[in-house]
């Protein structure tokens, strides 16, 4: 494999793009593996997405979850999925190798977002087929874990396997909300815990509260509320507009989104006083 060619590391082996998918089309070795063992298996699903983003198109396929109106599917382009990875990893301050659990599955946003994040920054890909309890199989401790609340919950009420979440170095939690019961019992955990905000639209989360150490978002006051009410009280019309110039700020520095979606994504506006809400005022 070439050094500048794209790849992924999966289980601490590197593959190149050309593993998945070869310049013809056609499948690759790890892809052709995959579906000779098993099509439907969480291996060859990994490999028909990689399949997907290695291939020259600008866009993939995903599909809303249907939590806010029927399930459609739209193109999402590679190069705002790739803005995306670089931001979460660049906030959370992982290097290349670090360990990246994959164990959500890839039929939505969430799950693929953990991929591209391997990809984009060079994280060490650990994908377990999605269950309630991921550590369950994969025994130690990663330094990135995406979850849902009910993942986590079911993985710290199992003594066998908490000790691997709570010594994990980045926690994010979403598809669902993080009850006041969780929140507690990840306060032992000794890295960063965070809920997201965000949907299919924005390309996973837009905004992460920290759930635990002491720069917790776990009142009102600490967050900041009163700059936080004072900006709620501009009104919706008043956000949007805020929202679109940070949109188009963004595009202006590269940021990775085009100028032409700002206005595409009239839905994602009008939902923004909801992500300063959810930072700031629906605490535990």
């Amino acid at each position: 494999m070439k050094a500048d060619e794209p790849g992924i590391v999966i289980s601490g082996r590197r593959w190149s793009a050309s593993d998945f998918v070869r310049a013809d089309g056609t499948p690759g070795p790890w892809m052709s593996k995959a579906l000779e063992a098993d099509p439907l298996s969480f291996e060859a699903e990994l490999g028909r997405f990689l399949t997907e983003f290695f291939s020259p198109g600008a866009a993939v396929t995903v599909h809303t979850s249907g939590s806010t109106g029927v399930p459609k599917a739209f193109a999402a382009e590679k190069s705002r999925m790739r803005a995306s990875a670089r931001a979460t990893i660049a906030f959370l301050g992982l290097k290349p190798g670090c360990t990246n659990l994959l164990a959500m599955p890839l039929r939505f946003i969430a799950g693929k977002m953990v991929v591209v994040r391997s990809v984009e920054c060079g994280l060490n890909l650990i994908p377990v087929e999605p269950c309630a309890n991921p550590f369950l199989e994969h025994r130690e401790a990663v330094d990135l874990c995406a979850l849902t609340p009910m993942q986590a919950a079911t993985v710290l009420a199992n003594p066998a396997t908490s000790r691997f979440l709570l010594e994990s170095r980045a926690v994010i939690l979403g598809g669902g909300p993080v009850d006041k019961e969780l929140t507690a019992k990840l306060q032992s955990a000794q890295g960063a815990v965070y809920a997201s905000y965000g949907m299919t639209e924005t390309l996973s989360h837009v905004a992460l509260r920290r759930l635990n150490g002491p720069t917790a978002v776990c009142s009102l006051q600490q967050s900041g509320g009163v700059v936080c009410q004072r900006f709620l009280k501009m009104g919706a019309k008043k956000a949007v507009n805020l929202f679109k110039i940070y949109c188009l700020s963004a595009a202006v520095m590269g940021g990775g989104i085009k100028l032409s979606a700002v206005f595409q994504m009239e839905f994602i506006c009008n939902r923004f006083l909801s992500a300063f809400q959810f930072l700031f005022c629906n605490l535990p």
